[in-house]
C-alpha cells in the first residue's frame, strides 16, 4: 500500500491520483492497518480539499475517520465530526 502511495505522487493526473490513495486507503482498511489507512487518507483529504474533489473528500473522511476512531481516539473525532457539523 505505501507503495502505490508514493507511485501516486508521480501522477500528472489529480483524479487519477485521488482515486489511487483511495483505492491504497481502502486495502488498508480491508486489511485492518489503520496507522496506514490514516496516512493515506489524510493524504487523499488533503489532496481533495485543494483540487475541489467532493466525492474523494468524503470518501477520505470516511476511511480517515474509521482509521482514527481504530486508533483509539473516539471522542476526538466525535469532537471533530460536532464542530463540523456546527459549522454548516
Amino acid at each position: 500500500m505505501a507503495e502505490v502511495a508514493s507511485l501516486t505522487r508521480d501522477l500528472n493526473d489529480s483524479n487519477t491520483q485521488a482515486m489511487a490513495l483511495y483505492i491504497a486507503a481502502l486495502v488498508g482498511n480491508l486489511e485492518r492497518d489503520p496507522v496506514e489507512v490514516e496516512r493515506v487518507a489524510s493524504d487523499l483529504v488533503e489532496l481533495s480539499t485543494i483540487q475541489s474533489f467532493a466525492h474523494w473528500l468524503a470518501l477520505g473522511t470516511v476511511l480517515h475517520g474509521w482509521a482514527y476512531c481504530a486508533l483509539g481516539h473516539i471522542d476526538c473525532q466525535l469532537q471533530m465530526m460536532s464542530s463540523k457539523k456546527r459549522k454548516s
